[in-house]
């Protein structure tokens, strides 16, 4: 069975993505919680290394639009999907 990575797996999309492919796939799921580490750029590149996927889809992201706080935001809508895209 094929391995994917699925980022956003808590929001509206990334949700029912997940339903519609949990019985073909093995599934690694990325949240919100590898933020909490202060190395998670190191963490992400672990998983992406040992689980080896063979396809990612990228559902997460800050989409508040509200949000001010500019390194919050570029760490998640452009550092982390420029690690998974460089990986891709």
């Amino acid at each position: 069975m094929k391995k994917i990575i699925v980022t956003g797996s808590e929001g509206f999309i990334g949700k029912n993505f997940l339903d519609s492919v949990k019985d073909k796939f093995i599934i690694i799921r990325i949240n919100e919680d590898i933020f909490s580490t202060e190395n998670w750029y190191h963490r992400l590149e672990e998983i992406l290394n040992d689980t080896n996927p063979q396809a990612i889809f990228h559902f997460g992201a800050c989409s508040d639009t509200l949000e001010t706080n500019v390194n919050y935001m570029m760490e998640r809508n452009f550092e982390f999907t420029k690690i998974l895209a460089d990986y891709s």
